[in-house]
């Protein structure tokens, strides 16, 4: 999951890269090239269900491409997750702190819960 997409679905502009070959920072006609992919268990604040040995298996399939059904019944039947220590409390980027640079920094923040 995209962490500035889960805290700001709906805004728009807010670019980590800007061409400057084609001075598009003073337009501010850029792309979102900087992520936090965090899990969605990390946004809600849960930990996840604990993997055993065979859905290890199957998730090193799905990280490079391989599909299969034991991967969409993998929550089936488990009892639901245990509260975790962190949660998402924000994600943002500081375009105003480089404006000599076509990258500017992003930040995550993680709040106790």
């Amino acid at each position: 999951m995209d962490a500035f997409r889960y805290c700001h679905g709906a805004a728009q502009g807010a670019y980590t890269y800007w061409s400057t070959r084609a001075s598009n920072r003073p337009d501010n006609k850029g792309l979102r090239l900087d992520y936090f992919i965090c899990s969605q268990s990390l946004a809600e604040g849960v930990a996840p269900a604990p993997i055993d040995e065979h859905e290890q298996e199957v998730e090193a399939a799905v990280m490079v491409g391989g599909k299969s059904e034991a991967d969409s019944s993998r929550n089936e039947g488990q009892e639901p997750c245990a509260p975790t220590k962190y949660k998402i409390g924000d994600c943002y980027c500081l375009p105003e702190t480089t404006k000599s640079s076509d990258h500017c920094p992003v930040s995550l923040v993680l709040e106790e819960r």
